[in-house]
């Protein structure tokens, strides 16, 4: 069978055996891998599974997560290596400094890139939820499930 990797005792474990359930309809036999964070992170940088599910990111979300996600070096290359790792991270450099049409120009290549190398396959996307005063300002929630602190301010 096909491994699909995860994180034990989370949602996208109980994601996994929907997804598991869904395929097996169709013939196609999933084994689950669910463990906890310290060794499903080492699985996925081992890259010795099929498929993994995660809740890291749900779609493009900026330049400084992709390049940290694909292509920041650690002591052996990149920690999440894609095959096109090196025309990633050049793509992500210029859209670091890039503004205006140049920036969207770079995101739109490391969209297509990605999304024809099918790095990073959104499954579905988790709800958030955050309660704030109604005086705060700035607050939303990003693509990654995140929020950036630094743009709240009071009314």
């Amino acid at each position: 069978p096909l491994q699909l990797i995860c994180v034990s005792g989370t949602v996208e474990e109980r994601a996994c055996q929907i997804i598991q359930g869904q395929l097996l309809n169709v013939g196609i036999n999933i084994e689950i891998i669910a463990t906890d964070t310290g060794t499903n992170v080492a699985n996925q940088k081992s890259g010795n599974y099929d498929l993994m599910l995660n809740s890291t990111t749900g779609s493009l979300c900026d330049v400084s997560t992709l390049n940290s996600f694909w292509c920041v070096q650690g002591s052996e290359g990149p920690i999440w290596p894609a095959p096109d790792w090196e025309n990633l991270q050049n793509i992500c450099f210029d859209a670091n400094v890039a503004a205006g049409q140049d920036r969207k120009d770079c995101m739109a290549k490391l969209a297509d890139i990605i999304n024809e190398q099918a790095y990073d396959v959104p499954v579905y996307c988790k709800n958030s939820c955050v309660a704030f005063n109604k005086n705060l300002e700035g607050v939303k929630i990003n693509t990654n499930g995140t929020w950036r602190v630094k743009d709240w301010s009071w009314k």
